[in-house]
């Protein structure tokens, strides 16, 4: 089979399968690299566990991205009330019953719900919104209640992932940005919700039972803003992830590596102090071995997706389907944004993991999906160039 044939079967944006494509194999260089030359025996043991289960991960994720890009993005309009009703039922039954993880309860049956409640409150939204067209104007009837389904979802995963909500939020209201809304309501309900969630948190939910991770986030953003100087045998000292600035020795992973590579794979010597490092900070490992021109270079493929992105959004002709994508992929830019950031001490520690690049079942498979709706959506703008000038031809 000839290699012009095999591409033609990856329908959709030619660009995004290669950003996809160069995220994934590249990340598995670096899991090797990072796990491999972890000091500590037991680990040295299993780094191969996740090298095996990434690889596994990313190939799940790319069979997954083919099967749904193939899927009309119209399917998932159809099915976003039985989604966000699934998300819901999940999301509860997590709060409930699921496994306790960093002071909250975030798997049931191993799954991180709160990435599928992520996915299933933006595919109901854009598909409101695109239905609401300009009657989501009326504030009554249409855009309180919309609102305050938002904020619904995002207290509720406030107890589960707080900057995995905040995202949901940030994103939700980017795609109300881009509807039809009125912008004097818009900025009005911003100001509202941003007072709002400054005393929430600061208060610890209100006293409301279940929010006990408020204080750790607090925590978190007094020592950010602490100009404190600590060596690392301090930080050694101490494994727990709360009681020391991770951001400092992200920091120290990425002015050792300088601006071409000086480490080399399997150099790193942060990657025995940072918790995850395959995971949450991966960025700064990516640079700490291979030099600051990599890490450049995967803000540039993020940066490239995000104008690919606005491309199709520009295009599509379906109120839907540019709702969809702006939702989608600015979920995914955001998330690598909150990542970098993180990374580069820009942020406090957030846990939030590199789209298609970091180590982590769930963030691989449902980034997949939203990878998988973006290309679909993508060649709907191409079967729509292709009957543009058809059409013309027509009326000639």
């Amino acid at each position: 089979m000839k290699l012009k044939n095999i591409i033609g079967k990856f329908e959709g944006d030619k660009i995004i399968w290669i950003i996809v494509a160069i995220l994934s194999i590249f990340s598995m260089i670096v899991i090797y690299s990072a796990a491999s030359g972890l000091s500590d025996d037991l680990m040295k043991q299993n780094f191969l566990f996740y090298l095996r289960s990434h690889g596994f991960n990313l190939i799940l994720g790319f069979i997954l991205i083919y099967i749904v890009h193939l899927v009309d993005f119209r399917w998932f309009s159809k099915f976003s009330k039985i989604g966000i009703v699934i998300g819901l039922i999940l999301l509860i039954a997590t709060i409930a019953f699921g496994k306790e993880s960093n002071e909250a309860k975030r798997e049931l049956f191993g799954i991180q719900t709160f990435y599928v409640v992520e996915f299933a409150v933006i595919v109901f939204l854009a598909q409101l919104i695109a239905k609401f067209g300009n009657e989501i104007n009326d504030i009554k009837h249409k855009f309180l209640p919309l609102v305050g389904g938002i904020l619904f979802f995002t207290v509720l995963m406030m107890t589960q992932n707080v900057s995995t909500s905040i995202i949901m939020f940030v994103t939700c209201f980017v795609m109300l940005f881009v509807s039809e809304l009125k912008k004097k309501t818009f900025f009005i309900t911003i100001i509202i919700f941003g007072l709002f969630g400054t005393l929430f948190i600061s208060t610890n939910g209100l006293g409301i039972p279940g929010f006990n991770r408020f204080d750790t986030v607090k925590n978190r953003i007094e020592r950010f803003f602490v100009n404190t100087e600590m060596d690392l045998e301090s930080h050694v000292k101490t494994i727990n992830p709360d009681n020391i600035r991770q951001e400092i020795l992200a920091e120290g992973a990425i002015a050792t590596g300088g601006i071409l590579p000086i480490n080399g794979p399997g150099n790193s010597i942060y990657n025995n102090y940072l918790p995850q490092c395959y995971s949450d900070y991966i960025f700064a490992i990516t640079i700490e071995e291979y030099g600051a021109i990599i890490g450049i270079l995967l803000m540039v493929l993020y940066l490239i997706l995000f104008f690919r992105v606005f491309q199709i959004v520009r295009t599509i002709k379906s109120h839907f389907g540019a709702y969809l994508v702006v939702g989608l992929g600015f979920l995914i830019v955001f998330q690598a944004l909150i990542h970098i950031l993180v990374n580069v001490g820009m942020m406090p520690s957030t846990g939030q993991t590199l789209p298609m690049f970091s180590w982590g079942g769930m963030s691989i498979m449902i980034s997949s999906v939203c990878f998988g709706i973006i290309l679909n959506i993508s060649k709907e703008v191409k079967k729509d160039k292709k009957i543009k000038p058809d059409q013309s031809k027509t009326e000639e």
